[in-house]
């Protein structure tokens, strides 16, 4: 027995190559594979802690031209807080690791004169 079906296969609009995962550009719907994501496009999240569906993604086209658009700004006022998270994140961990070390000099030097 022979089935014929009609299948639907997304192409990448940058590379042209047929890949499972794809994401859109969130402003002109071109479809952009997962390696393309990484090269021609900026991926933002949809929340500060946390990436899933509801992200944003944007062709570098789009990105540039879209900065006025109130959805690009809330997902560039999100990557911003990210970015600030994240950097609190270091700072502090860099803190916590000088305090630590901080603490086992006094102990190596008590242990030394004991």
């Amino acid at each position: 027995m022979k089935v014929t079906k009609q299948v639907e296969v997304a192409i990448c609009d940058f590379c042209k190559k047929q890949e499972a995962l794809y994401y859109k550009c969130t402003a002109c719907e071109k479809d952009i594979c997962y390696d393309c994501c990484e090269t021609e496009a900026v991926k933002y999240s949809h929340t500060v802690h946390s990436s899933r569906s509801g992200d944003g993604v944007y062709c570098h086209n789009c990105d540039e031209a879209n900065k006025a658009d109130p959805l690009h700004r809330a997902y560039a006022r999100i990557a911003t807080l990210r970015r600030e998270a994240n950097s609190f994140g270091e700072d502090f961990k860099k803190r916590s690791d000088e305090a630590e070390a901080a603490l086992k000099r006094v102990q190596e030097q008590q242990s030394a004169t004991a």
